[in-house]
């Protein structure tokens, strides 16, 4: 989470991530940091509303 801020702490206007097959830009990464925190938050949340026990006993527990 906190390699977005590094990375935009820099005076950059080109940024290689390495993980796509274009140059990317400073909103780029700025898009990335928002997914990412939007993506943790709803997690956070689903934590709160799911009852995974409940989940685990009625799909099984034979594939750990």
């Amino acid at each position: 989470m906190e390699a977005h801020d590094i990375a935009l702490d820099y005076d950059f206007e080109t940024f290689i991530a390495g993980h796509v097959t274009r140059l990317g830009n400073r909103a780029d990464v700025e898009v990335s940091k928002a997914f990412v925190t939007d993506l943790k938050e709803t997690a956070q949340q689903a934590f709160g509303k799911v009852d995974f026990m409940k989940s685990a006993q009625e799909t099984g527990f034979e594939d750990k």
